[in-house]
């Protein structure tokens, strides 16, 4: 069976996301195949804040991902 993602994978979650928790994303990140796949964790970011708590980490991180 071909694995439903198979190239590479970029994760950004907020560490205090209710809606869907951390874990969620992490169990998700240790499910895609151990090829190039990066998780970035927003330290007191929620669900709909990332770019207001973590608007430095979540663009450099972005930014490292495209320009690979």
């Amino acid at each position: 069976m071909k694995p439903y993602a198979d190239g590479p994978a970029l994760i950004i979650h907020g560490t205090e996301d209710c809606i869907i928790p951390l874990r969620d994303a992490e169990a998700l990140f240790d499910a895609l195949p151990d090829a190039d796949k990066t998780i970035v964790r927003i330290p007191g970011a929620g669900h709909n804040d990332l770019l207001l708590t973590g608007f430095k980490e979540y663009f450099e991180a972005l930014k490292k991902f495209v320009s690979r």
